[in-house]
């Protein structure tokens, strides 16, 4: 697959431009409750994000389709009625962005359960626990291992990426928007580098599953593809990849990353 990264910016630029002219509409006051109504209505729906849409829909992006190849084709959906990780509607792409193998959905998570993170820790003043007991609701529940089966870290990982991008939308050193002259600004580019990382990787950044038969689905589908591929397929992948998000998120990697993940951090850390 091509990389996607600079298109990806080109878009997230663009939809953050169209935001804040919509947020000035109204003449310049800079009201900041305005300014986040716009950027929500520009990238949040209901379940799949317009950001997400507009990447499954573009021709520009190189993107691989599930379908039927899915290593979770065998999940049923509470053991007897086919699992929504079936439905092609709700089956998201994967692509490559920095060099990095990330499925299409997790642009949702980053801004529709961001946006919920940041409405949680900061807007309401529960703080970030409050933020991580949400998200670990959702993915516990009908937004994961209810209907799906699956407990995917690398969402959860994703929310908080998506909690940074809009505490950065006006708060921090270098904020995305200021105010001048009454009216909001964009006064840095918004790069995809910043928060996409080896996290958002499910092959990486492994799943949890609602039950020992789905867990074995999943694995045998991995072997098969280890026997076709003659690579290896198993959680995680690049373990060295591992070692650095221990080392970036610090006392929230167990939040964050997988048990498996963190255990490979560790042995190489008794290695060295």
């Amino acid at each position: 697959m091509k990389d996607s990264l600079a298109i990806l910016n080109e878009i997230v630029d663009r939809d953050m431009r169209t935001a804040i002219d919509s947020a000035n509409n109204r003449g310049p006051d800079c009201s900041s409750k305005r300014l986040y109504r716009q950027v929500r209505k520009t990238f949040i729906r209901f379940g799949i994000s317009k950001f997400e849409g507009q990447v499954k829909k573009s021709s520009e992006i190189d993107q691989y389709p599930i379908g039927k190849a899915s290593v979770y084709q065998d999940f049923r959906f509470l053991s007897f009625h086919p699992s929504i990780l079936q439905l092609r509607s709700l089956q998201a792409p994967l692509l490559k962005v920095g060099g990095i193998p990330i499925g299409a959905d997790k642009f949702s998570h980053f801004f529709t359960e961001g946006w919920h993170y940041f409405k949680r820790a900061d807007l309401q003043g529960k703080g970030l626990e409050a933020a991580l007991r949400f998200g670990h609701k959702r993915e516990s529940g009908f937004w994961g291992k209810i209907t799906t089966g699956v407990y995917s870290y690398a969402d959860l990982l994703s929310n908080y990426e998506g909690l940074l991008f809009w505490r950065r939308i006006l708060g921090g050193e270098t904020p995305y928007v200021v105010c001048r002259d009454g009216l909001w600004v964009l006064q840095r580019p918004i790069d995809w580098m910043d928060y996409v990382n080896h996290g958002w990787d499910e092959g990486n950044n492994c799943n949890e599953f609602r039950g020992h038969k789905l867990e074995e689905r999943f694995n045998n589908r991995i072997e098969e593809l280890e026997e076709r591929s003659g690579q290896p397929m198993s959680c995680p992948i690049k373990p060295k990849e591992c070692s650095s998000l221990r080392e970036a998120y610090g006392f929230l990697a167990s939040e964050l990353l997988h048990p498996r993940c963190l255990a490979s951090a560790s042995a190489r850390l008794t290695q060295t």
